[in-house]
Parts: structure tokens; sequence; C-alpha cells
């Protein structure tokens, strides 16, 4: 139960997954680039 935990800052975050949060921020943005350019049906 994680209830009673606080939750997780940053820089509480071990490197590898703020890298993997990182990449999928860039993805998703990549994605709405991709999305921008066609036009929607």
């Amino acid at each position: 139960d994680t209830s009673g935990r606080p939750h997780l800052t940053e820089r509480e975050h071990p490197p590898g997954e703020r890298i993997n949060l990182r990449r999928a921020s860039d993805l998703r943005g990549s994605a709405r680039r991709l999305a921008s350019r066609v036009p929607p049906r």
C-alpha cells in the first residue's frame, strides 16, 4: 500500500527512470509534430 509513502520527486528517481521519462516525452512530442503535419480526417 503506497498511501502512506510520500510521492517521489524527480531528483529521487533513478537516472534510468528519468531517461525513460524523457524518452517518453520526446516520443510524445515527435508524435504531436507528425500529427500536426498530417491534416486531420
